[in-house]
């Protein structure tokens, strides 16, 4: 899931960018939240994080300028594109390590340049899952789940440090790290496994490293072992993720 959001006053350009993004992205999932002033932008960075911001350089009561600075004190990481009529303000947007500029009327194939370059760079970097709770929106980093643990309507996310939870169903869970293409074993109803943090394996047990047991029920043991057997061939083959 990329994380989108577009804050521009003037709603002309703000449909724009939205229907620019939906017209490139034909592989990832995207989520867009649309601002019409930095004062709303920023106090949504109180309970959400980004991958992109557009950002509109001329808007009200705080410009773009201004709201890039403060969104960089709360996110150091998010790539910040501004929108702008004049290009002589270009100098102002190293000042928060913009990832660039687009000058209004906005070019659609400089847009996707910059788009497709920063999302391959999201591919590249460590994947997130988001949730949310008491609608606040989280991320963790899926390289530091070591399961997923569904109790009622809840789901427990367990890390080495953490055990938060969302209310969820566990079989969402499942589909959206399928469609990501990431795997985790599901071992029964309520669990799902990641592979990084088995210690051992055998065909009614699963025992993770730091000693935790879980039994692989009957009906999912096919499912396991014919996953089990995927990921061992993709490390033998240089392939695993």
């Amino acid at each position: 899931m990329i994380k989108i959001a577009v804050c521009d006053d003037d709603i002309k350009f703000t449909s724009q960018i939205e229907q620019y993004i939906y017209d490139i992205e034909q592989t990832n999932q995207v989520d867009i939240d649309v601002f019409f002033s930095g004062e709303s932008l920023l106090k949504s960075l109180e309970n959400a994080m980004y991958d992109i911001i557009y950002l509109d350089v001329e808007m009200g009561n705080i410009n773009g300028i201004d709201t890039g600075h403060k969104v960089r004190e709360l996110d150091k990481n998010v790539a910040i594109i501004y929108i702008t009529n004049f290009i002589s303000f270009a100098p102002n947007a190293f000042e928060v390590r913009a990832f660039g500029y687009l000058t209004k009327p906005i070019d659609k194939q400089k847009f996707e340049e910059y788009y497709k370059q920063i999302v391959l760079g999201l591919t590249k970097a460590p994947i997130y899952f988001w949730y949310e709770f008491k609608r606040q929106h989280f991320k963790v980093l899926i390289s530091d789940i070591m399961f997923f643990e569904s109790k009622g309507r809840s789901v427990y996310i367990k890390t080495a440090n953490d055990n938060n939870k969302y209310y969820a169903k566990l079989n969402d869970v499942q589909n959206y790290l399928t469609q990501i293409n990431v795997d985790f074993y599901r071992v029964s109803q309520s669990i799902l496994i990641n592979p990084k943090f088995v210690h051992s394996y055998k065909h009614d047990e699963m025992v993770l490293k730091n000693n935790e047991s879980f039994a692989i029920t009957p009906n999912r043991r096919a499912e396991v072992k014919q996953l089990f057997c995927k990921i061992k061939g993709d490390e033998l083959l240089g392939t695993s993720i």
